[in-house]
């Protein structure tokens, strides 16, 4: 969370714990201790993390933002390029996967924002895509903010929360808790029973985040 343009799901897939996540949320009823139990862990940890070192990496970044960017980009491509073809290079299956992995966030980041137009005034209708927009919570590469931004509802959320309006963020936050608990379950299914397609999937979702954080981009944004 606190290395800028990767998100919290790319790091799991990273750190190999993405699965474990997933079926912990999807399942947690069926072991409710030791689900909770890591889950909490996995909280603290985080929630430590961004205490401890939001200064340094802030006084780091302010002053090497280009080289951070550089090594953070390349390391991370270079990573998903080895663990999406450490397998076979040339299983066609596999390539045509990941390229759809890459295609649909590449295609969403594409659309601009604000794109949708809706009536924030509905408060059904605002539960109802809170609900969809979970999931770009728990896919990686998906940024969560820019898809609340193409419905015009960021700008929104940003005032609801300082203008301390409880009723609409409430809307927001059980929509977004329903639709977890709700693709979570969705996800776990699907990597149970197409667990190889499924991480290929995955990869090129990695693969696109990996590719918005190298430092050509950086310099193309200058």
């Amino acid at each position: 969370m606190l290395i800028p343009g990767v998100s919290g799901g790319t790091v799991a897939v990273y750190l190999g714990i993405y699965n474990k996540i997933i079926s912990s949320v999807a399942e947690i009823r069926e072991n409710i201790k030791k689900n909770i139990f890591f889950l909490l862990l996995l909280l603290i940890g985080a929630a430590l993390s961004v205490i401890m070192l939001s200064k340094p990496f802030d006084y780091i970044i302010e002053r090497y933002e280009f080289l951070i960017r550089s090594i953070i980009g390349i390391l991370f491509f270079v990573l998903t390029l080895i663990k999406i073809f450490y397998k076979n290079i040339f299983d066609l299956k596999r390539i045509l996967l990941v390229s759809s992995g890459v295609l649909f966030p590449a295609l969403l980041s594409s659309i601009p924002g604000n794109a949708i137009h809706i009536n924030a005034n509905n408060s059904f209708l605002i539960f109802i895509i809170s609900v969809f927009l979970s999931i770009a919570l728990i896919l990686p590469g998906i940024s969560y903010s820019y898809c609340l931004l193409l419905f015009g509802l960021y700008q929104k959320l940003l005032k609801a929360i300082y203008c301390f309006d409880i009723i609409f963020i409430l809307n927001i936050s059980i929509g977004t808790f329903i639709g977890i608990l709700l693709f979570t379950k969705i996800i776990n299914l699907i990597m149970i029973d197409h667990s190889d397609e499924f991480e290929c999937c995955i990869n090129g979702f990695v693969l696109f985040s990996s590719i918005q954080i190298l430092p050509i981009n950086y310099i193309l944004s200058l």
